[in-house]
């Protein structure tokens, strides 16, 4: 099945992104039809992309997308485009006090993994002191190595790693008590 026409609509509703690209995959070459304001770099060994808006990174992601996970992120940039954040207050309480970056690893086919990138880039939106980095974990053998992880979702937050299998709120609440030392 083809996805062009359903993606075409995406460039309707990404808009006041300036997106820093190095290498090539579907993402970036579809955010280049879309005439998003691309800047290429190079020097990466792999594709890798950093979204900016306003002069703030909110977003990084290193690894291979296709077709079918191509949605997850360009979801994600339609949020940040647009400032969307469907959190409740529950979860919204817990992601006040957070401030550093997420680091998120994934597989890009898993459908847990893809509503995380949904979930904290909300975070990313709603707290402008956390920035969230998204590794594709058959993409990024080295950094699996040193961080000894052998399954995604995992999230590592000021050097602990969180499951990210755990629901949203609990994985909240753990990022929360990290923040205050509490773990």
């Amino acid at each position: 099945m083809s996805y062009s026409s359903v993606f075409k609509n995406y460039a309707n509703y990404i808009k006041g992104l300036k997106v820093r690209a190095c290498g090539d995959n579907m993402l970036i070459q579809l955010l280049a039809s879309f005439g998003v304001n691309l800047e290429r770099y190079d020097g990466c060994s792999r594709p890798e992309l950093e979204v900016w808006k306003n002069d703030r990174k909110y977003l990084f992601f290193r690894g291979s997308i296709d077709a079918d996970s191509a949605w997850a992120m360009l979801n994600l940039l339609v949020r940040i485009s647009n400032d969307l954040v469907h959190l409740g207050q529950n979860e919204l309480q817990y992601v006040k006090g957070l401030d550093s970056e997420l680091k998120l690893i994934v597989d890009m086919g898993c459908i847990k993994c893809l509503e995380l990138i949904d979930a904290l880039g909300q975070v990313a939106i709603y707290n402008n002191r956390v920035t969230l980095e998204i590794y594709d974990l058959k993409s990024n053998a080295e950094l699996m190595e040193k961080e000894k992880i052998v399954e995604a979702p995992k999230i590592i937050y000021k050097d602990r790693k969180v499951d990210g299998n755990l629901p949203l709120i609990a994985i909240l609440k753990t990022l929360d008590k990290i923040t205050k030392g509490q773990i």
